[in-house]
């Protein structure tokens, strides 16, 4: 049975000083997309995790995996 690889995204928020956003540390970045997490989490029927991501933007089969002989 095929299986498939989806690309999607989902957006969060930062806020910085700088206004290109040229500021980003990964620590901002990581406390930014928990907090968004934690704000989807907050559902009761998970139905925003659904809505905040959509439709994939890409999508590819897998190659099947391929077990060596022993």
């Amino acid at each position: 049975m095929p299986r498939y690889n989806h690309l999607v995204t989902i957006a969060f928020s930062i806020v910085s000083d700088d206004e290109r956003g040229e500021d980003f540390t990964p620590a901002m970045l990581k406390e930014g997309l928990f907090a968004r997490i934690r704000d989807l989490d907050s559902s009761t029927e998970g139905v925003e995790w659904l809505e905040a991501v959509g439709a994939p933007c890409d999508t590819y089969e897998e190659e099947p995996l391929m077990l060596s002989d022993p």
